[in-house]
């Protein structure tokens, strides 16, 4: 068996919890403490590549495995197994999205295995003062989402959601929004190797007799803000537009055998949003659902998106 907190490097740690470093010599800086969460400064120093750390305002310290644990919110000693589970995981991971510091020249590549996102998604905090505050911020009911398991969170308060199996609801990716990063890059990040077929958030298998009214939504941002605008109803996401149709084939059968609504929220973005939008509709109709009757759309505009027409003015008007 490989040792399995051989391989994790502090910049693996840091990029996995999406923590905000600076290099500053053989040194990492930053105000994230794994003990006592954020300082006001660049407090903590983290020797490279592996430990150990100080956070030299409150005297702080330990090695890899703590930093670890104190990031996962998990107990070092009473979860121990679980954390050299997760430092093993880290160490042969990777996010689909470039890290803050390039490795170019420094040693070759090794092709990683694809990430567990069942056990990702575990690992992850319920709660975060950073990532609730940025939930309110975008005008969206934190507590709502976190009491319906709808969100949780990264270290630095990087928004998380599932990605569930259109067949079987299981968890196949986590999807990652970032709130801000120490590079440039996407806002929006999955798991390395993992696929992007799936339904955000809600299941597939959530619609049926007792629930009959699915909204199918584009992206992390607008799945949120309609869980927390209609918490009655079931709400599937799409991992981006050219996935809008594969959510929609899933689900319009299930709708058309409870008469039950689709309600669509197209992004107005200039063709993409509206196009999948009107192949998502075509989808519906050949499982029976009718436009303007069992199907619906939600007006966003003059937002460009649900996300968007939530933090201006509310949830939009239910069609009616």
């Amino acid at each position: 068996m490989r040792d399995p907190i051989a391989r994790p490097t502090v910049s693996d740690v840091l990029a996995w919890f999406g923590i905000t470093a600076r290099k500053q010599g053989a040194e990492y800086r930053s105000r994230e403490c794994p003990a006592c969460g954020t300082r006001s400064r660049d407090s903590v120093a983290i020797r490279a590549p592996a430990g150990p750390w100080l956070d030299h305002a409150h005297g702080c310290k330990g090695d890899l495995l703590s930093m670890i644990a104190g990031y996962a919110r998990l107990d070092i000693k009473r979860d121990f197994v679980a954390v050299l589970e997760l430092a093993r995981k880290i160490g042969g991971e990777e996010w689909s999205a470039p890290r803050p510091e390039s490795r170019r020249g420094s040693l070759p590549t090794v092709e990683k295995p694809p990430a567990d996102p069942a056990l990702t998604w575990e690992s992850l905090a319920r709660r975060s003062a950073d990532g609730e505050s940025y939930l309110r911020g975008r005008g969206l009911a934190a507590q709502v989402l976190i009491e319906r398991g709808a969100v949780r969170f990264f270290g630095n308060g990087d928004i998380a959601v599932a990605l569930r199996s259109i067949d079987t609801g299981e968890v196949v990716n986590v999807i990652r929004r970032r709130r801000v990063g120490p590079y440039d890059g996407p806002k929006v990040l999955g798991l390395r190797g993992c696929t992007t077929l799936g339904t955000l958030v809600g299941s597939v298998a959530d619609v049926g007799e007792g629930l009959d009214i699915a909204v199918v939504t584009e992206g992390v941002a607008d799945t949120l803000a309609a869980i927390a605008a209609w918490p009655t109803c079931a709400v599937v996401g799409a991992h981006g537009a050219r996935r809008i149709t594969d959510v929609v084939e899933a689900v319009a059968p299930r709708l058309a055998r409870v008469q039950g609504w689709l309600l669509l929220v197209p992004h107005a973005d200039g063709g993409v949003g509206e196009q999948a939008t009107v192949d998502a509709v075509r989808v519906a109709m050949r499982s029976g659902l009718t436009l303007d009757g069992s199907i619906q759309f939600v007006d966003v505009l003059p937002s460009k998106d649900l996300a968007e027409a939530v933090q201006r003015a509310g949830a939009p008007r239910w069609p009616t």
